[in-house]
């Protein structure tokens, strides 16, 4: 199965809003769901653990790892609802969360989903204009090569974006100078293609 990835741009602001795998079938989104999302939530859960802030708020000791334990719970809760859709295991007690509802609704109401690196989705309207399209032959999101660095007015800090992507390493996400906001992005899109060509690999390997 190939995947189509389109490329947006918003026409009023002539603005790049980066890529999107395009979903057509029920199909399509339960495999996407299983072998992207879930290991997106997988991650996302995994990272917070790591993450500095996460030990900065909820330091081991006395009671406050109980703190925490909404907020594991609540991405343990995603991973688990996707994994509840795929198994066909929803019990009353589980209901497959908000994001899931929303992708099923739109697929079925526009008959197609846009879905971003992130796994927001959207809808094709007028506001957008398809500026490039790619078959893919995995669930591989392409990947802009342009760094930007972004410092807000009155900011102290700053942020690196990798196409449309926000660039976060261990956690971090502002740095305190543009050479190191540089170097992040950097580092955050060798990753990437690192990524990207250790996925492309695996399928290689698995059609041959």
């Amino acid at each position: 199965m190939n995947w189509t990835f389109i490329k947006l741009q918003f026409v009023q602001y002539k603005k790049d809003c980066g890529w999107y795998l395009k979903i057509t079938s029920i199909e399509q989104l339960l495999i996407y769901l299983m072998d992207y999302e879930r290991c997106k939530h997988a991650e996302a859960f995994i990272n917070y653990t790591k993450s500095k802030e996460f030990h900065k708020e909820f330091k081991h000791k006395d009671d406050k790892w109980i703190g925490a334990y909404p907020h594991l719970t609540g991405k343990l809760e995603s991973f688990n609802s996707i994994q509840a859709v795929i198994t066909g295991e929803v019990s009353s007690s589980l209901t497959f969360n908000f994001s899931q509802n929303t992708k099923f609704k739109l697929l079925q109401e526009y008959g197609h989903i846009l879905i971003n690196h992130n796994t927001g989705c959207t809808w094709l309207t007028d506001r957008y204009k398809i500026v490039e399209t790619i078959e893919m032959p995995d669930i591989i999101f392409p990947i802009d090569n342009k760094i930007k660095i972004i410092k807000w007015p009155a900011g102290k800090h700053y942020y690196a974006k990798v196409g449309a992507l926000d660039v976060v390493i261990a956690g971090k996400q502002k740095w305190n100078t543009h050479t190191e906001a540089k170097r992040a992005g950097e580092e955050f899109l060798r990753r990437l293609k690192r990524k990207q060509s250790q996925s492309i690999l695996t399928v290689q390997g698995q059609e041959n």
